[in-house]
């Protein structure tokens, strides 16, 4: 009679045993979720700082939303520079994303910061550059979505108009 009193404690033991980890994996996986959303609005808030560096970077990044192609060496490597950082950024998102480790609508305007830049006219000549150098996950998942969206949505510099290059 004792050996099967122990036994029943024993069993109920094993399940309380099992329900706690399950609690404890749920609370991790919560707290790695919590841990990407702020490690990519750190990334983001580097990002938005890049053109308020300084005016020679702004005005380069506005230059090349209007003409990557036709604008100067430095002034490519700045726009690339930014655009790039940004989608790298994306990239991250949409693995996050599939993990379930980012919000849905963080993914969402994330995606719509690459399509807005990818939407202007240079950053158009970019993206056609990018494409065959950023994984082809992230590029054919971009070239589709730009696809999708057509006109709806903005390019950048409408956006923010500040960013319109004006000579």
């Amino acid at each position: 009679m004792l050996g099967a009193i122990a036994e029943m404690l024993g069993g109920i033991a094993v399940v309380i045993s099992l329900v706690f980890v399950g609690y404890q994996l749920r609370q991790q996986s919560y707290i790695e979720r919590a841990k990407a959303q702020r490690d990519l609005l750190l990334q983001a808030r580097e990002w938005v700082s890049i053109p308020s560096s300084n005016e020679a970077q702004f005005n380069a990044i506005r230059r090349c939303l209007d003409n990557f192609d036709g604008a100067d060496a430095w002034s490519r490597q700045q726009f690339w520079s930014w655009a790039t950082n940004v989608l790298l950024i994306f990239e991250a998102v949409l693995y996050m994303e599939t993990d379930k480790l980012v919000h849905e609508g963080s993914f969402a305007r994330f995606e719509q910061l690459v399509l807005a830049i990818a939407r202007t006219p240079g950053g158009n000549q970019w993206w056609k550059y990018m494409y065959n150098v950023i994984g082809t996950d992230v590029a054919e998942h971009i070239a589709k979505r730009l696809e999708d969206v057509g006109e709806s949505v903005p390019p950048w510099n409408e956006l923010l108009p500040h960013f319109k290059f004006e000579e």
